[in-house]
């Protein structure tokens, strides 16, 4: 059996697991679209406020969740392998400093 030792809740970063749970939540209404063609919905606009509501999501939102959800996976690769450093962990991790 293997057992795991999770980083305790008083040690997480919160603010960076909510931003990227804000991030997560945006690339999903990027990308509501495609899942309603998927899904076999042909007309995605409605009505004019549809038209301005997908309008406003492209213009706020295309590509910059997408590199906020990036960004943060290399802050907390960086933190991991900071972390790992510290406890002595790495000698089997080629890591780059």
């Amino acid at each position: 059996m293997v057992t795991t030792n999770l980083t305790p809740t008083n040690q997480r970063i919160s603010s960076i697991d909510i931003i990227r749970g804000i991030a997560i939540m945006g690339i999903f209404l990027i990308n509501i679209q495609s899942f309603l063609l998927l899904a076999g919905q042909e007309e995605l606009i409605i009505s004019k406020v549809d038209k301005w509501g997908y309008q406003i999501i492209d213009m706020l939102a295309l590509g910059k969740f997408h590199f906020i959800f990036a960004f943060l996976f290399g802050v907390g690769a960086s933190i991991f392998f900071t972390r790992l450093s510290q406890k002595n962990l790495v000698n089997g991790c080629i890591c780059v400093e």
